[in-house]
C-alpha cells in the first residue's frame, strides 16, 4: 500500500472519530497534534514539498492548515488556498462517493 493511500486512509479514520476527539479544547489539540504527526511523517517519507489538510465534520472545521513550501525557489509557504495539481486522484473520491450513494439507495450502479 502506498504512503499516499495510507495517509488518506488515516485521515478518513481520523475524521470518522473526530467527533469524539473534539469535545474539549484539550481533545481538539490532541486531534490536531495527531494530524500534524501524520502529515510530518508523510512529508519525511515522501519528501513532498508541501501538504494542505482540511478535516471537516458537519459545519465544524476541525483542522485547516498547510505545511511546507508551495514554491521552493521563492520560499513561498503553502496556505490552505494553495492549488495543487492532483491529476487523476479525483477518480478515487468520485468512485467512493458513488458507492456511498449506492449503499444509501440514492442511486444504482447498474
Amino acid at each position: 500500500m502506498t504512503l499516499s493511500l495510507r495517509l488518506a486512509l488515516a485521515a478518513l479514520l481520523a475524521a470518522r472519530t473526530a467527533h469524539a476527539q473534539t469535545a474539549t479544547p484539550q481533545e481538539r489539540a490532541a486531534f490536531t497534534g495527531r494530524v500534524d504527526s501524520l502529515v510530518h511523517a508523510y512529508i519525511t517519507e515522501t519528501h513532498a514539498p508541501s501538504v494542505t489538510v482540511a478535516v471537516v465534520r458537519g459545519p465544524d472545521t476541525l483542522v485547516m492548515t498547510s505545511y511546507g513550501l508551495a514554491d521552493i525557489a521563492a520560499h513561498r509557504r503553502a496556505t490552505p488556498g494553495t492549488i495543487y495539481e492532483i491529476g487523476s486522484n479525483t477518480k478515487q473520491f468520485t468512485s467512493a462517493a458513488i458507492m456511498r450513494l449506492a449503499e444509501q439507495h440514492k442511486l444504482s450502479i447498474d
